[in-house]
């Protein structure tokens, strides 16, 4: 008969309150084709 491992912890049982987030664009910051292909016209 195999025994089964249980992980335990403090507050394990205390259920874990999550918040909505919106996450906004910042087209400056982002990494996309459209900015590759605009990196690749300055650079000719």
């Amino acid at each position: 008969m195999k025994t089964k491992l249980e992980l335990t912890w403090y507050g394990k049982d205390k259920e874990i309150k999550i918040e909505p987030r919106i996450l906004i664009e910042n087209k400056e910051l982002s990494y996309s084709e459209t900015n590759e292909l605009k990196e690749n016209e300055n650079d000719n």
